[in-house]
């Protein structure tokens, strides 16, 4: 009895299984009706593949300099700073200011300082040489969190310089009070220093950020753009009547393949094909990288 008990529920649990899987299933049918049959249907005619110019104003930096080429340079002038700071506090720093001798947690700091930011910038550098826009990523992401740290703090220093006291009302400040140091003219005058040095580095950090920003949207369209033409090959390989249609805008760069299918600019006739070529194209581009 207890066995036909558990049959029965197991019945019950696999119809249900079941029957939502065939309500969710997914049918991906040529001409986009799934009432038709898939073998039954003519095969398709065309293919439209999206254009991609190089030159386009969106991969502009200031509509000037081609993103590439800009995040490049910055990221070349991120590890110049960074190897010059390195060079300069090494050869400055008192390491002998202990009684036990070096001070190695600053020499370990400083080492680190090192290491990691000449590999932030070289990843940038790699990235474009590999067109992955994955090793652009760790310069993104710590170069945002320094942006907002210093904003807040070049912000929070211009507040409080509109709101200190000036030389002719700080004769009516409490000596005796806790907040005296801070409402000194001296401490003022530290906090206009850092505004006015934190000004251009914030402005150069930023313009950094932008152009590898810009070089990851492009490599990331040029390699769309490329899977596209090598899928869009593989279908003229299985149906040799079918047409590939380029965008209108014009190619400078990426070039089709000579064994990719011709080019015509119009067919009144536009179909699809199967999204998995897309998918599996994708997955192969990206475990080679």
């Amino acid at each position: 009895m207890g066995i036909q008990i558990v049959d029965k529920t197991m019945d019950r649990l696999n119809s249900m299984f079941v029957h939502a899987r065939d309500t969710s299933s997914v049918t991906y049918n040529r001409f986009g009706q799934p009432e038709d049959n898939a073998d039954d249907a003519a095969p398709p005619t065309s293919i439209i593949v999206a254009s991609f110019d190089e030159t386009s104003p969106e991969f502009m930096v200031f509509k000037r300099y081609h993103a590439q080429k800009a995040a490049v340079t910055s990221v070349a002038v991120g590890m110049s700073f960074v190897i010059l700071m390195f060079i300069s506090s090494f050869f400055e720093f008192d390491w002998y200011h202990h009684a036990k001798g070096i001070d190695f947690a600053a020499l370990l700091g400083l080492f680190a300082y090192l290491i990691g930011g000449v590999l932030l910038h070289y990843y940038v550098i790699y990235g474009c040489k590999k067109q992955s826009t994955l090793y652009l990523m760790p310069f993104i992401i710590i170069y945002t969190l320094f942006l907002i740290f210093e904003c807040c703090t070049f912000f929070t220093f211009f507040i409080s310089i509109l709101l200190i006291p000036t030389s002719q009302q700080q004769t009516f400040v409490d000596p005796t009070s806790a907040h005296s140091e801070f409402m000194s003219p001296a401490y003022k005058h530290s906090m206009i220093i850092y505004v006015i040095v934190m000004a251009p580095i914030i402005l150069v950090q930023a313009t950094m950020l932008y152009s590898v920003v810009l070089c990851r949207n492009y490599i990331s369209c040029k390699n769309t753009y490329e899977i596209s033409l090598k899928v869009a090959e593989k279908a003229k390989q299985r149906y040799p009547e079918m047409v590939v249609i380029i965008g209108n805008a014009p190619m400078t760069s990426v070039h089709v393949p000579p064994s990719s299918p011709r080019i015509v600019e119009e067919n009144k006739t536009v179909t699809s094909f199967d999204p998995a070529d897309i998918e599996r194209q994708v997955q192969e581009t990206n475990e080679n990288k």
